[in-house]
């Protein structure tokens, strides 16, 4: 069973807000600026540069940046990246925040 099954098996069954299961890789506080340009291995990019960075892509909006690292479509930058960490329910920056450096 994936992560997203068996978080969203969870939440159905009364398990109340998001489960999470691994505390964040970095320190609270880094905004998600500071979590794409750690992703990405850059510093002082945009949000919008380093997630292009981070996803291989260029000239795309942060949504579709980060659609395009997940291999999705359609979502918002939460949903994409709760997608791309395999988490369900967290804020974008939440979300980034557990995934390690490449």
């Amino acid at each position: 069973m994936s992560m997203l099954q068996l978080l969203a098996e969870q939440q159905s069954a009364g398990g109340g807000g998001p489960v999470d299961p691994d505390p964040p890789v970095l320190t609270p506080g880094m905004t998600l600026t500071g979590h794409l340009n750690r992703l990405a291995g850059t510093s002082g990019r945009t949000a919008t540069a380093a997630a292009n960075v981070w996803a291989a892509t260029s000239g795309r909006t942060l949504r579709g940046a980060l659609n395009a690292k997940a291999g999705t479509s359609g979502l918002g930058v939460a949903g994409a990246c709760n997608a791309e960490a395999e988490t369900v329910g967290l804020t974008a920056t939440d979300a980034l925040s557990r995934i390690a450096d490449a």
